[in-house]
């Protein structure tokens, strides 16, 4: 979710009110989103307004110092590049930690999450500095569920990701 993201990076830079406006005014001009598109479009934006307002309510909790940076690159995960971008990385008392907000319904399981956590790992490590991630918070935006993965338990699961790639591209 675009949107959705981006609204978190102006709650980061500039505050709950410029977060709400950005989002409002972008929903607002939107044809697909705003007050001549359809009735389940409007629903979603309303969703993601909720979702926006708890993730400022979890983010007021964590004592974590945010890092004004977007951390992006690519990765290489076997024979495969991925393209990994973080909009939310947290000063831990250890090195970094990702923090990736999910807008989806359904929260990931344990097993999905490790698995994402694979690239965004490597990336905090190839832009960071190696040994400097602590690992990846998953923030379910429609529960409040969280899930924290280590660096050494998404590190584990490379071959798994390796493997979810190939079946991908050879369904394609």
């Amino acid at each position: 979710m675009t949107v959705a993201n981006s609204a978190v990076r102006t709650f980061h830079r500039r505050g709950a009110l410029a977060a709400h406006q950005y989002l409002n005014s972008t929903f607002d001009r939107s044809s697909y989103w705003g007050p001549t598109g359809g009735a389940g479009p409007r629903s979603w934006a309303n969703s993601i307004r909720q979702c926006l307002d708890l993730y400022m309510t979890m983010s007021s909790r964590d004592p974590r110092r945010w890092l004004p940076l977007t951390v992006s690159g690519d990765v290489d995960i076997g024979s495969h590049t991925v393209g990994v971008k973080l909009d939310v990385v947290l000063l831990d008392g250890d090195g970094y930690v990702a923090r990736v907000p999910l807008w989806d319904k359904e929260p990931l399981s344990g097993d999905e999450a490790r698995t994402l956590a694979d690239p965004i790992v490597a990336t905090l490590e190839a832009k960071l500095g190696p040994g400097r991630a602590v690992g990846v918070d998953f923030w379910h935006m429609r529960s409040g569920a969280t899930t924290h993965v280590s660096a050494a338990e998404a590190m584990r699961r490379d071959r798994h990701v390796v493997r979810i790639i190939d079946d991908y591209l050879s369904d394609a």
